[in-house]
């Protein structure tokens, strides 16, 4: 049993190293239909804010915006925030229109097939998590009500504060 839990420990250690690296190449798409993954942006700021949202849904409507008053001031402090719509590639141009009727600033991406939602074991939206540099999650949320991006932007400062 003494050797059992120090293997175990290496066991979830190399496990959630291979996660992020894992998360970090998963093949999404920028609005123009190109192919990028997450590692360009992760690997280049303290922590990336990833925003789960989708057009049709109205509570995500309603953080993106939210989002969008933090952003510059995260972005001065080395936080980046990405907007992963999940709309099909049918709806991929719908899911610009909306991010340009909000004037987003912060970058959109697109997971239409729902790769990294799913890695990421995201089952509804919306849905927030903080990635450090390596591509490990130090903080998920999920669900949006008035209020919680006040609660997101405290947790961030208290990371950058560590």
């Amino acid at each position: 049993m003494k050797r059992f839990v120090p293997v175990m420990l290496i066991f979830f250690s190399v496990t959630l190293m291979a996660l992020s690296s894992s998360i970090l190449n998963i093949r999404l798409r920028k609005p123009n239909g190109q192919p990028t993954t997450l590692k360009p942006y992760v690997q280049k700021h303290k922590y990336t804010v990833l925003v789960f949202w989708a057009t049709w849904c109205v509570p995500c409507k309603k953080e993106l915006p939210a989002v969008e008053k933090y952003y510059p001031k995260w972005k001065e402090k080395g936080i980046e925030v990405i907007g992963i719509s999940i709309d099909n590639a049918r709806n991929m141009s719908r899911a610009q229109a909306t991010a340009k009727s909000m004037n987003l600033s912060f970058p959109i991406l697109m997971d239409p097939n729902q790769d990294l939602m799913r890695a990421l074991g995201i089952r509804a939206i919306p849905h927030t998590a903080v990635l450090n540099a390596q591509g490990e999650i130090v903080f998920r949320h999920q669900g949006y009500v008035e209020g919680d991006v006040d609660k997101l932007n405290e947790k961030l400062m208290e990371l950058l504060s560590k």
